[in-house]
């Protein structure tokens, strides 16, 4: 379900062999020269990894057979996890379990280890991707920049190798869909840094009056929370921090939530009766205003931003403590 058969359309005959999900590697497209270029290029990148993969994948299955790869404590949050029946425990949990994989202390020893393998490899795989887009200026080469597009928000190299090359792509195709996307996406993925001041946009709350993020937080440190009432996890980050919010709201700090949102704003008014939050929300309707393409994460569910009284991002995807000490540090 989750990977689909992509292949460029052709006028003229387009012929597929498609196999079991367990050899998906073997799949055949036949027709037209951009499917011949894809598919060539498919070829190389598949044979350059899947042996070292399949040697990883192997230890990483003897790893997790004698219990040498997650460490116990983090087996246990698992546990609790499957265990959970209420929602917002679930969703609590699900994201302690994201921080341990982001920093990497659920591993073992030889799990970071093999991490460290598997990020090599992973490495090497976005190195000959990029390189493809600086020898090739064709389709399949931007489709494979379109394709990356979804790790610059979060990936400074990323973003900065598809900054390399974009221009030229968009000079060669100035009229095509990925130019006008992928340029509006660079813009949002190039500014959602630390150090840059962040991107001021103009969205109605949810009685329709039209609010500037940049005046709403205007000499408060803030938290620019990208949500939406469908997103169980970004609710349950939002929901740690609220006791802050308690605590600092009198004292220059705020919240100012983003909800993206789709049809109707029905299901975002019950969440906030349920979650009775005090802070400004502001609605994004079916992508509208095009709020998370202009901040680099159009395919991302959301995301979160603390900036300074100044408007300068500190922070992406802060963690509660983070956000704590910067307020502590403020002497606010």
């Amino acid at each position: 379900a989750y990977t689909p058969i992509l292949f460029f359309n052709y006028d003229g005959d387009v012929r597929f062999q498609l196999h079991p999900s367990n050899e998906f590697n073997k799949n055949t497209i036949i027709g037209g020269p951009l499917n011949a270029e894809y598919q060539q290029f498919l070829s190389v990148y598949n044979s350059s990894f899947n042996e070292p993969l399949a040697t990883l994948d192997a230890r990483l299955k003897k790893l997790r057979d004698s219990n040498d790869y997650d460490r116990p404590e983090y087996r246990i949050l698992v546990k609790q996890w499957q265990a959970e029946k209420n929602f917002d425990k679930r969703q609590a949990l699900l994201n302690d379990m994201s921080e341990w994989q982001k920093t990497g202390r659920q591993l073992t020893a030889n799990g970071n280890l093999l991490k460290a393998g598997y990020d090599s490899i992973l490495d090497r795989m976005a190195a000959m991707r990029y390189q493809y887009m600086r020898d090739h200026t064709s389709l399949p080469a931007y489709f494979l920049m379109v394709s990356d597009m979804r790790y610059g928000s979060r990936n400074r190299l990323a973003a900065n190798a598809i900054a390399e090359v974009y221009p030229r792509f968009a000079s060669e195709f100035p009229n095509h869909p990925y130019t006008k996307r992928v340029g509006a996406e660079l813009n949002g993925m190039l500014k959602i840094r630390p150090g840059e001041k962040l991107t001021d946009i103009s969205i109605p709350d949810i009685g329709g009056k039209m609010h500037s993020v940049l005046k709403a937080i205007d000499g408060k440190v803030a938290i620019i929370d990208f949500w939406g009432s469908w997103c169980g996890p970004c609710i349950a980050k939002t929901k740690q921090l609220l006791p802050l919010y308690n605590s600092y709201k009198n004292n220059g700090f705020t919240i100012v939530g983003i909800a993206r949102e789709y049809k109707n704003d029905q299901q975002l008014r019950r969440r906030l009766a349920m979650e009775k939050w005090q802070w400004l929300q502001l609605l994004e309707l079916d992508d509208k205003n095009k709020v998370w393409t202009k901040f680099g994460i159009a395919d991302a569910t959301g995301m979160m931003l603390l900036v300074d009284k100044d408007g300068i991002i500190v922070s992406v995807d802060p963690k509660p403590e983070e956000v704590q000490a910067f307020l502590e540090k403020k002497k606010m």
